[in-house]
């Protein structure tokens, strides 16, 4: 009996933070016509208090609605220009109170003519704002952003680094639950294509709770797409254009229409981003045939996307219907040109050849969602339901051309057709119960993963003129993933204390095969994963939070994947069908405090994964290395992370972050060299200055230092942006200069050693980049 109430409570926790739903309505009119006034402003004071707690606007019939206040004593405040305030006092809510009427309340006009008084504000800029679960980036509130894409805004976020093939990496993981809209989508995919300009905000969470899928090691990363202005009646929108050196392109039509019952909105971005770039592999093997290998690469790529967002809201009665959608087009190509030296160090022979690859690829990608909520006369209950569908379609296509500069040997000539196919399939449903003191969540979520990657390798025959598929390089490779997932969360608060328990219970699905092997791969495993957040309020500007959850990192289809991709005879990657998931124990306790004109916010963070994944390099005896993602003992990271913000004058504010974590990756089970222990961390700053003649200025710097891998380290990488924007036409107009890595320093480089091998790589783009934009809003 004990054990069974144990798992009670374990799988059924009962405390936690929610927040009182109490209301005070009313509507505002003119004393002497009777007229409602619109738009005039009503804000909520607790009694004595100098400082408003919330606030609300009159809509066009002068009614107003201040929800979800605490019990105690308020009085009202009502100001509109041309109109004297008004204040009613001693407000009384208590626990019986659901929606307190005060009636209509009459403005007096104001009787004193005054003369013009000009109120010049200094916009504050927060591109970080943060919370109990993590935080908001506001994108446009960081001129650095300007001209660019979502890997972009990332590089640009605390606690986030990003690699140069654009993945993402979260306090020293990999592994991240990126969502669009709050949404698993193949639009995650290819992040490098969405324009900043198509995006409202992104959402970081460190250390999710149960509401969230269990799945990744660094947290959840939620991508919010512009979707018009709802808090403006009417019509209105943003329109933008973005013109860069190398003749990047960036621009971008937001619209959309509100009324009482329906909203509908679109918006239409396009992004042409062209770049070149080098890298340099160097690999010395030792053992009984010692060789040392160059590569020398040139890359040139150009990038065009288009990308379409709409969507509508309707209400009916207590019902409201949402649609939204996103269609983008992407088409790349890329070509390279590498030289290859091989050195045998036993006799001194060299052997050379220049390889040629020109590589075109077009993604396509669909994404409809439709939503359902309920909007219960009771405002203390929310019903919400959705099912979503996205379909994302990659056409690759490679010619190669090898050729040796030593031989008069025929060029060896080679193509790759790849065509891949990813499909996800979302339903689910959530519904909330606030009590007094308390609240209760449950949910519902069924996720159905496919992907279909049909890979054709052909080699020319020069005997025969013909191209023939290389059998023992093409294959089918077919991925499916199901996710089954029940939710439930009780919330408590308690005087000055807000705790959170919930447990998640997911069920996982996964079945593979090759199919030009016939070799299949099915793992079924059933998972508990619970979590506690918990805030305490020291005073009013100063609390404490702590959050603990399990987690869940499961192996995807390029990682399971067993063929070997030899696109580069030379270095080989390959999936592994034995991976395993990972298993994730996360810890942080935070601190946050907000002073007059700064705040601070603290967090010390924890966090040890079973079976951490690393890709292991080895190298044969004919000096051919092959990468592949094993299974290790173990990775723990532990650390702790400040973000600041702060208003030095008028003219000066400044944001930034430090985080400084320790690394230590145990691969004992595989080679007693593949251990490693390493401090590691990183900087962002950004200072936000006004100048004259109204033109803003920003400088924006960033450092990561080296970070250890299983068989070495990656770089360090750093780099400074500047950026100018003066506002026009009102401020409804604007017009940016930004200029990326003044000093062109942003690079990726990595070194890696056995016993067997070093090896050491270099990646350089042509990140010095400027950007001029321009932006009217209407």
């Amino acid at each position: 009996m004990r054990e069974l109430l144990l798992f009670l409570v374990m799988c059924f926790p009962i405390l936690l933070w929610a927040q009182t739903n109490q209301a005070i309505t009313g509507n505002v009119v003119d004393n002497e016509s009777g007229e409602p006034v619109s738009y005039a402003s009503v804000a909520l004071f607790q009694t004595g208090k100098e400082q408003p707690i919330t606030g609300t606007f009159t809509n066009e019939d002068g009614i107003f609605l201040v929800e979800n206040i605490d019990n105690g004593t308020y009085d009202l405040l009502i100001q509109f220009v041309g109109y004297e305030n008004h204040r009613i006092e001693d407000i009384k809510i208590t626990s019986t109170t659901n929606e307190l009427n005060v009636g209509a309340i009459k403005l007096l006009q104001a009787s004193t003519q005054l003369e013009e008084v000009i109120v010049e504000a200094v916009e504050v800029k927060r591109p970080v704002e943060t919370s109990l679960e993590g935080m908001t980036i506001n994108p446009e509130q960081n001129l650095s952003n300007i001209g660019g894409s979502v890997v972009d805004i990332l590089r640009n976020t605390p606690s986030i680094a990003v690699d140069q093939d654009g993945g993402i990496t979260i306090r020293g993981s990999s592994s991240t639950n990126v969502l669009i809209n709050g949404r698993n989508s193949a639009l995650s995919e290819g992040l490098d294509g969405i324009p900043a300009s198509a995006i409202e905000s992104i959402e970081v969470v460190n250390n999710p709770g149960a509401r969230y899928d269990a799945q990744g090691t660094g947290g959840v990363l939620n991508i919010k797409l512009k979707q018009g202005d709802e808090s403006t009646l009417g019509t209105n929108g943003r329109v933008e254009l973005t013109l860069g050196n190398r003749y990047r392109v960036n621009s971008s039509l937001n619209l959309n229409y509100q009324s009482k019952r329906f909203n509908v909105f679109g918006g239409y971005s396009y992004r042409r981003s062209p770049s070149i770039g080098t890298a340099i592999n160097e690999r010395t093997v030792m053992g009984e045939n010692p060789q040392r290998l160059t590569q020398n690469r040139d890359i040139e790529r150009n990038d065009n996307s288009h990308t379409v967002n709409y969507g509508f809201d309707y209400f009916l009665y207590k019902n409201k219907f949402s649609y939204e959608g996103v269609l983008e087009s992407e088409d790349e190509s890329n070509q390279e040109v590498m030289y290859t030296n091989i050195f045998d160090l036993d006799d001194n022979t060299v052997i050379s050849n220049v390889r040629n690859n020109l590589e075109t690829e077009e993604d396509f990608t669909l994404d409809n969602s439709f939503i359902y909520e309920r909007l219960f006369d009771q405002k203390n209950r929310e019903f919400r339901a959705l099912i979503s569908h996205s379909l994302r379609d990659d056409l690759e296509q490679q010619n190669t051309t090898t050729r040796s500069i030593d031989s008069e040997v025929e060029p060896l000539l080679q193509r790759v057709n790849a065509d891949q196919t990813r499909q996800n399939l979302i339903l689910q449903a959530d519904y909330t119960q606030t009590f007094e003191k308390s609240k209760m969540e449950i949910g519902y979520k069924s996720t159905f993963r496919k992907l279909d990657n049909d890979y054709v390798f052909d080699n020319f025959i020069n005997e025969t003129e013909e191209w023939v598929m290389n059998t023992g390089v093409s294959n089918r490779f077919l991925y499916q993933e199901q996710v089954h997932a029940l939710y439930g969360i009780y919330k408590h608060s308690f005087e000055k204390l807000e705790v959170s328990l919930g447990t998640r219970l997911e069920q996982t699905l996964i079945d593979t095969r090759l199919y030009n092997t016939g070799e299949e791969n099915d793992q079924q495993y059933i998972n508990p994963f619970p979590s506690i957040q918990g805030l305490y309020s020291i005073t009013d500007n100063q609390s404490l939070k702590l959050t603990y959850s399990r987690r869940i990192d499961r192996p995807g289809s390029r990682s399971l994947n067993p063929f070997p991709d030899i696109s580069d005879t030379l270095n080989i990657r390959m999936g592994n069908p034995n991976l395993q998931p990972e298993f994730i124990q996360s810890m942080e306790f935070g601190h946050k405090i907000n002073f007059t004109n700064s705040d601070l916010t603290t967090t010390a963070f924890y966090r040890h994964t079973n079976g951490k994944v690393d890709w292991i390099l080895t190298v044969d005896e004919q000096g051919i290395s092959t990468r592949m993602p094993t299974n290790l003992l173990s990775g723990t990271d532990y650390g702790v992370e400040f973000i600041g913000t702060s208003t030095l004058s008028s003219w000066w504010d400044m944001n930034g972050s430090v985080s400084v974590f320790r690394s230590i990756i145990d691969g004992s089970n595989l080679n007693q060299g593949y251990t490693n222990d390493n401090y590691a961390w990183n900087a962002k700053l950004v200072s936000n200055m006004v100048l004259p003649w109204d033109l803003s200025f920003q400088m924006t710097g960033n450092y990561e230092s080296p970070e250890v891998e299983a068989q070495g380290f990656d770089y360090a990488r750093y780099y400074l942006d500047m950026s100018f924007q003066r506002k026009l036409f009102g401020d409804k107009a604007s017009i940016s200069l930004s200029i990326r890595d003044i000093f062109n320093t942003y690079e990726f480089g990595g070194e890696n050693s056995t016993d067997e091998f070093e090896s050491k790589f270099l990646y350089k783009r042509d990140t010095r980049r400027a950007y001029l934009s321009f932006q009217y809003n209407f």
